[in-house]
């Protein structure tokens, strides 16, 4: 699996080391090399019980070596040992055996969208401990949203039991382009309303590793630890609900461009046919509702309802797997639209898969049945197109990932 290429604003771990300062001698080196061996073994397998034995197996360490290891991880409080169970078939001394302590250090993951912004808080396991979500009233006014962002991290924690200081990384991801300092270049009205400063949504005294991240990068991340997708493979994560953007993959390794840029789709404004970065979730309601504003509240033309508040994405999609006319309609101009937006990306990264991921993931099926009847048009060899299996949570799963690497990459750091 990829490394991910993050922004970190500061790193300071929350459990001390103790394997030396300054000049380190051979032996401290050694015993540093075989510390991260082992631990690098239990990220591995996380919900895995290793017994001594099996640790030896796995390193090629000695039993004395493997034990001493153990018993610095077990004090730094990153492993704990599991107590085994006496039994009178078995004599001699019980098998000692270890796992990763999941509570060692906590993660949060945070995706920031235009509309809604949502934080999970994770264990070392991956394990969501908590989680809150908060929409915007009014999306545009830049003035309140560090504030509920700052109470958003909060509550979230407060619904996991996790205090601030347990926290070793939080992770944001931002509706756009990250470069090397952080934020999103400036000049582009979208991107300035979702951008944010970490420092004024953490506390002072907060010792957590910073990362900021393009939302579309995180669910390719998210892809390539949990997802469909082999993760040394190229593939392409498309979000596509309100607004379009892509994370991309090759060979295993995300590309970020030289200020974030690379999966950036704003030159869809040139593309005949397309025009915007508008995504499937938000088209799919205008046009529904349009057409029924023109058809009237009772037209016996289709089965989508003409409510107040009017069908959202899922509503078309259904209709459309139903049979009905406007519906279908509706979703094979979006497969049409999808398909020159996939073809105009894809045609210089030759990815293997197209993953459509977002909220819509979970009921755009018939929308990718469009989009593959229309791609041949636009490609001679299409790429594979599927759903997200991650729903809605593809960035916050990536976000989650993120700070965990983060955690993991300075666990023996002094």
């Amino acid at each position: 699996m990829a490394e991910s290429v993050i922004y970190v604003k500061e790193r300071r771990m929350i459990l001390s080391g103790h394997l030396g300062d300054g000049a380190a001698s051979s032996t401290q080196l050694l015993r540093r090399s075989n510390s991260e061996i082992l631990l690098d073994l239990f990220w591995s397998a996380p919900d895995r019980i290793f017994t001594a034995t099996e640790l030896m197996e796995r390193t090629t360490l000695t039993r004395v070596t493997v034990l001493d290891v153990c018993a610095d991880l077990i004090e730094l409080e990153w492993i704990c040992e599991v107590a085994t169970a006496g039994s009178k078939k078995n004599k001699g001394r019980p098998a000692r055996r270890f796992t990763l302590s999941e509570t060692a250090a906590f993660a949060v993951g945070v995706d920031i969208g235009y509309h809604t912004a949502t934080v999970v808080v994770a264990d070392l396991r991956g394990t969501v401990r908590g989680r809150s979500t908060h929409r915007f009233i009014d999306p545009d006014d830049t003035s309140t949203r560090s504030s509920h962002l700052y109470a958003l991290i909060d509550r979230a924690l407060s619904d996991a039991h996790v205090s601030r200081q347990s926290v070793g990384a939080i992770c944001f991801g931002v509706a756009a382009p990250v470069d090397r300092t952080g934020h999103a270049p400036s000049g582009n009205t979208f991107w300035d309303t979702v951008d944010i400063d970490p420092a004024v949504l953490l506390h002072p005294s907060d010792q957590w590793a910073v990362i900021v991240e393009n939302d579309a990068n995180l669910a390719a991340l998210g892809e390539q630890g949990r997802g469909q997708i082999d993760p040394r493979s190229s593939f392409v994560t498309l979000l596509a609900g309100e607004r379009l953007g892509a994370g991309i993959v090759h060979d295993g390794v995300l590309l970020r461009g030289n200020r974030g840029g690379a999966g950036e789709l704003a030159y869809l404004r040139f593309v005949n046919g397309v025009g915007d970065t508008d995504g499937i979730g938000l088209l799919a309601r205008e046009w529904a509702r349009s057409e029924l504003a023109d058809r009237g509240p009772h037209s016996l033309h289709t089965s989508l309802e003409a409510t107040a508040e009017g069908p959202v994405a899922e509503d078309v999609f259904a209709a459309c797997a139903g049979g009905d006319p406007l519906a279908s309609d509706i979703v094979d101009r979006l497969g049409k639209r999808l398909a020159l937006v996939i073809s105009t990306l894809v045609g210089t990264t030759d990815p293997h898969t197209v993953i459509i991921a977002g909220a819509v993931a979970e009921s755009c099926d018939p929308v990718i049945e469009a989009v593959n009847r229309h791609v041949r048009t636009y490609m001679a060899a299409p790429p594979r197109i599927v759903a997200s299996k991650l729903g809605s949570d593809a960035v916050l799963i990536g976000a989650v990932h993120a700070a965990l690497a983060s955690v993991r990459s300075s666990a023996l750091s002094g």
